[in-house]
């Protein structure tokens, strides 16, 4: 039958939803996917549009179709309601639906909508993966993000993350002084590692003002993440810093570790430091065998 029958069908009904509840009915028009999506932007409400899942034909429907489905709703809260109520107390249907299609919804809500399903207490049921989860915190503004990374019931009693994931989520935070904050609030002996994202210049006050009482390794580490031209700059700028905390530049250099290439770039620009660092000093740095070009700099 031609899906023009079909259309005039629903347009003369006084209960639209009837129509797309009879599977039998649905399947005489052998709907491709964009049509049946069209019919069902064009004739049902947000509200009648949860209540499809109720009914075999879109039960049984591929997970892409059944991702666009809920994509229509325009009500957020309403996503949220087919996400919580209706997905999760289907086990076939959530199956169906699949993790990757079931990340994508997720991470199409606002904010306020993902934090309700990632406190759900039903939340589990979702089984989604650490790096899932991960990827829907990723999603999420800075500000969420701070008041996440802030909340440690939230964070290892109800989403089970450890330490290598909330670095992660750190490192995908855009703003430094938010970075930096959630930090403080922490403590820089979890998150050294986060520090290697913030601008050179962020570095910078970090090490003069002491802001973490970092020790020398944790001091040493950080200037060696810097950009060369930039850590160049600071060994030029700071002698005092670095000679109070008993740094030499060889330190620096050999904590570039298995990075090759940024080592052989510091050496390229050898003639640039104004540090008096001896011969034996460079010697130290037990560079690997590959990077022994760089001795035609000293």
């Amino acid at each position: 039958m031609e899906k023009e029958d079909l259309i005039k069908k629903i347009e003369l009904s006084n209960n639209k939803l009837s129509i797309f509840a009879d599977t039998k009915e649905i399947e005489k028009y052998d709907l491709d996917e964009v049509t049946l999506l069209n019919l069902i932007n064009r004739f049902l409400t947000d509200n009648e549009k949860t209540k499809l899942f109720e009914f075999e034909y879109f039960k049984k429907a591929p997970a892409n179709v059944i991702r666009d489905i809920v994509y229509s709703i325009s009500e957020d809260k309403l996503k949220v309601y087919v996400l919580l109520d209706v997905f999760l107390k289907d086990k076939k249907l959530l199956e169906k639906t699949g993790k990757i299609e079931m990340i994508k919804i997720i991470k199409s809500l606002n904010d306020d909508q993902k934090m309700q399903i990632l406190k759900s207490k039903n939340f589990e049921k979702f089984d989604l993966e650490k790096h899932d989860i991960e990827a829907i915190l990723e999603s999420m503004t800075d500000e969420t993000k701070k008041t996440v990374l802030k909340d440690e019931d939230l964070l290892a009693k109800h989403l089970k993350l450890r330490k290598n994931s909330i670095i992660g989520i750190i490192n995908s935070i855009k703003s430094d002084e938010i970075k930096l904050d959630i930090i403080d609030e922490i403590g820089i002996d979890k998150l050294l590692v986060s520090l290697s994202g913030i601008s050179y210049e962020n570095k910078r006050k970090v090490l003069l003002e002491n802001r973490y009482n970092m020790n020398k390794e944790q001091i040493v580490w950080l200037i060696s993440s810097m950009e060369v031209d930039s850590l160049i700059e600071f060994w030029n700028e700071n002698q005092k810093f670095l000679s109070e905390n008993k740094i030499k530049a060889y330190e620096i250099i050999y904590e570039l570790g298995l990075d090759e290439k940024k080592q052989y770039e510091v050496m390229s620009k050898f003639g640039r430091i104004k540090l008096g660092i001896r011969r034996s000093e460079i010697n130290l740095c037990n560079f690997r065998k590959k990077s022994k070009r760089i001795h035609r700099f000293i």
